[in-house]
């Protein structure tokens, strides 16, 4: 704010020193506005860094936040929103609203107090002239509205296309021997084609009509200019308007402009930032589909570990993909499952630590229903062993002892267990 003070005071000093005429007066406003101008840079450099790291430190919470919440989804959130859409809203999604914060920041409060000042000092000097700057905010205004209402949907169209494409790229990667395999790679590239090529039509269709914005603002301002310079014409020529006003009138013209180029600039960074706070508060307000027990007594192991009893469960309201499973399993008895591929065999494994609920029936651990189990607790008593293996980012030890923080000993046995050990030693240290 104070950095727009001393940008509208400069030009009415200036009328000031040519109204005075005067050598030493004009010495010592020359010096005053010098230093600030001075200020002004000083103040701009304090502004960018600190409205810089305002937008780091919002961006830094809101990805943390949002990651944290991301895990903390069930595999119905998880299937919702899908993985590569997940993923652009932690990135793409975060870094346009980090961008807004940046500029709203620095503009916010600037442009608008560029504009209301420009407006008061022209107003002191002849308020008549400067009526024509106050009768152009209307036109700007409707522009503003007429450009932003249209670009909303548009911005949000182009992020769920990005959605689209980063999914097409995640799953030709992970499937890429299979696409090799049947000779696929001509299709998957045009399918990946058409995505990007709507893509691009979106981003362009957006980008014309944001383009559209500045010029029709510009032609706006003009006509004003033409008017205040018209006008002043006509009172200069009948001595009723001084021409030391004129310089003035136009250096605030001038700076209306400025500010409302700055506010485009803003309006189209937070019309796609809108978009993408949208789909972030999506995932921030899901709630869990799977509501925690509450039963917390001590557990006794009897002789029935695990009962299925008539068990009916479906992914959607249109199908269903177990009915009627019932059986029981003692300490000490294992049971093999066998069926052909989708025929249910991982899903009624991934019912059992509440993966998924069940639409019907119940299904009992230790002889309490698994739903009535706080969620953590239950998948602590449980362990998985995936279809698919899945290595994370770390050491080997890390990722064998994943989840239980086992002792080295017990890594090294786990490792020899599954014949690893003698292929890790040879890796690098070991």
């Amino acid at each position: 704010m104070i950095e727009s003070a001393v940008e509208v005071m400069i030009p009415f000093i200036m009328v000031m020193v040519l109204e005075r005429s005067d050598r030493s007066y004009t010495l010592s406003m020359g010096g005053v506005m010098l230093a600030i101008i001075v200020s002004g840079v000083v103040l701009a450099t304090l502004g960018q860094y600190f409205s810089a790291k305002a937008a780091a430190s919002v961006s830094r919470s809101m990805r943390e936040d949002l990651y944290q919440k991301i895990n903390s989804l069930e595999f119905y959130d998880l299937d919702r929103f899908g993985a590569a859409s997940l993923i652009n809203r932690l990135t793409a999604d975060v870094n346009a609203i980090q961008n807004a914060v940046l500029i709203f920041v620095r503009i916010a409060i600037r442009a608008p107090f560029l504009i209301v000042g420009s407006i008061f000092f022209a107003l002191r000097i002849d308020s008549g002239i400067a009526l024509i700057i106050v009768c152009c905010l209307p036109f700007l205004a409707a522009s503003f509205y007429f450009i932003t209402k249209r670009l909303a949907p548009r911005y949000t169209a182009i992020q769920k296309t990005l959605d689209a494409i980063a999914l097409e790229t995640k799953e030709d990667l992970e499937g890429i021997r299979v696409v090799r395999a049947f000779n696929r790679q001509d299709r998957e590239v045009d399918e990946f084609r058409a995505y990007t090529g709507k893509y691009a039509d979106l981003s362009v269709g957006a980008g014309k009509l944001s383009a559209a914005l500045g010029p029709l603002n510009s032609f706006i301002i003009n006509c004003g200019v033409v008017a205040i310079v018209w006008f002043v014409g006509l009172a200069v020529q009948k001595d009723s308007f001084p021409v030391t006003h004129i310089s003035a009138f136009i250096a605030y013209m001038i700076q209306i402009v400025n500010a409302l180029n700055m506010i485009t600039h803003l309006t189209l960074n937070f019309v796609r930032a809108t978009a993408s706070n949208k789909r972030v508060k999506e995932v921030f307000f899901a709630e869990s589909s799977l509501k925690d027990g509450e039963n917390t007594e001590k557990r006794t192991v009897g002789e029935t570990v695990l009962e299925f009893r008539n068990v009916d469960f479906g992914y959607d309201e249109n199908g269903t993909a177990l009915e009627g499973i019932s059986f029981s399993l003692k300490r000490g008895e294992t049971l093999g499952i066998i069926g052909g591929t989708a025929s249910g065999k991982t899903t009624l494994i991934n019912l059992i630590p509440r993966f998924y609920d069940i639409r019907s029936g119940r299904i009992l651990f230790r002889g309490i229903d698994v739903a009535d189990y706080p969620i953590a607790e239950l998948r602590r008593e449980i362990a998985v062993v995936p279809q698919e293996a899945t290595v994370l980012s770390g050491t080997v030890r890390e990722n064998i002892g994943f989840g239980i923080d086992a002792p080295y000993d017990t890594v090294v046995t786990a490792a020899k267990l599954a014949q690893a050990h003698e292929f890790i030693e040879k890796m690098p240290k070991g």
